[in-house]
């Protein structure tokens, strides 16, 4: 079975175009987040006129900027189960090397730090997965 494609004829203008479009779009939806995470949403006239968007460009800025969030949300409880388990395997660590975790109290992380590896000194080199 074969799906349909579509290829467009590219030329140097037609990439260009797009290039910048994509860039557009981008800022557009990087610039809407902040915007919301500081409590300061643009009603849909200002946002618009700020970025010289169509009512259609727009709403598929605010959708994409929807649908990125509604997937975060419904896979925080797996990031969290994620974030115990490395807590708990580097306390095993910690106990092994005759180390005690600090006795403050953990608190959630907050968006955007949770990939912040530990430190390559206390818990050696990381190994990749082999295929």
């Amino acid at each position: 079975m074969r799906s349909y494609q579509t290829r467009i004829a590219t030329s140097p203008e037609l990439v260009g175009a797009l290039n910048s479009y994509g860039e557009l779009f981008g800022r557009c939806v990087r610039t809407l987040h902040a915007l919301r995470r500081a409590g300061r949403v643009p009603t849909k006239p200002e946002f618009m006129a700020r970025f010289e968007l169509t009512a259609r460009q727009y709403n598929a800025v605010k959708n994409t900027l929807d649908g990125i969030e509604a997937s975060y949300r419904r896979r925080l409880p797996e990031l969290i189960a994620e974030d115990r388990q490395r807590l708990a395997s580097i306390r095993r660590r910690l106990k092994r090397r005759g180390l005690r975790p600090t006795a403050r109290p953990i608190r959630s992380v907050p968006v955007g730090f949770r990939h912040v590896n530990p430190s390559p000194a206390l818990f050696g080199r990381r190994r990749r997965h082999q295929k």
